[in-house]
């Protein structure tokens, strides 16, 4: 039986992670570097549906993004770069057109969708993540459509999370700020091979996106990223990406309020070896990730008490 690509990278994923244990190193630039293994029992930190919808509609009272509702044509988030000359010509409807139809607000997804425009390879690879996030969408849309537009709302999160991970699959460590502490809470809640398995999971999709010559490829490529990441991994995901949006103090002030925090917190100590609470106060100073593991550069306030595991 031949396997899908997608397949084959995920049983990668699991063969390599099962047969080189990734470390961390913790270095505060006094002595040596700490080096441990996580325990091989870790286990991601678990969002229910219920806390997610609850937490959107917290993180968004009084959070001053612009995604009010407001006069369409004003607005570009996302086109579409299948040309309406052609498509008349030929008879087609634009593919985009079914996956609208099933949105919250179909009108407002095919007026960002539907302007013509030429798209270039970020363009497509932001329409592509979009759907990775579909597997939590529903509550995120629950949650925010009260207020805001929701296509907008995950317009920007698709580009907030394009730019992040632009940064965590660049060949240097992390030294951003936000970008820190978005790390950091990832590594927290789902745990270093999870945001391993991020990292290679992204190259494919962003060369997908690159090829796709159809909205329903970039859907298929978007969705093959969100399978990596599981339901309760999107939902980790969005939540600290919205966090992110009101940057460093927001991180520092809301993110100890999201579902799952004190469990995050304990993670973060017991399998990275650090404090959760530091990550957006400058704490850790930067964060790098390699096939071998995490390398945090941190103060000696953010280190925590080594772990039973530690060597």
């Amino acid at each position: 039986m031949r396997l899908p690509g997608w397949t084959w990278l995920l049983l990668t994923l699991l063969v390599a992670g099962c047969a080189t244990p990734r470390t961390v190193h913790l270095d505060t630039g006094r002595g040596k570097p700490r080096v441990f293994t996580p325990p091989a029992d870790a286990r991601p930190v678990e969002i229910s549906p219920d806390a997610f919808t609850r937490a959107i509609a917290e993180l968004l009272l009084n959070m001053p993004l612009p995604l009010q509702r407001e006069p369409l044509e004003e607005r570009v988030v996302l086109t579409s770069w299948e040309n309406p000359h052609t498509l008349a010509a030929t008879g087609r409807a634009p593919t985009y057109r079914p996956w609208c139809k099933r949105q919250e607000n179909p009108e407002d997804c095919l007026s960002l969708l539907g302007n013509g425009f030429i798209l270039d390879a970020r363009g497509r690879r932001d329409i592509a993540l979009s759907f990775a996030w579909d597997a939590a969408w529903d509550g995120a849309t629950e949650a925010s459509q009260e207020a805001i537009n929701p296509i907008a709302l995950k317009s920007m999160l698709t580009s907030v999370l394009g730019a992040y991970m632009d940064q965590l699959t660049a060949p240097r460590p992390i030294t951003q700020g936000i970008a820190i502490a978005i790390s950091a809470y990832l590594v927290a809640y789902l745990g270093t091979d999870a945001v391993w398995a991020l990292v290679k999971a992204w190259g494919p999709l962003t060369e997908a996106a690159a090829k796709a010559r159809s909205f329903a490829e970039l859907e298929k490529a978007g969705r093959r990223f969100g399978e990596v990441l599981g339901d309760n991994g999107t939902r980790v995901l969005v939540l600290v990406s919205l966090t992110a949006l009101g940057g460093r103090t927001a991180m520092a002030t809301k993110g100890p309020r999201l579902p799952g925090f004190p469990q995050a917190v304990l993670a973060a100590k017991t399998q990275a070896g650090f404090h959760l609470g530091t990550a957006a106060t400058g704490g850790v100073r930067s964060i790098g990730l390699t096939e071998k593991g995490l390398h945090l550069e941190l103060t000696p306030a953010a280190l925590a008490p080594p772990p039973l595991s530690s060597r």
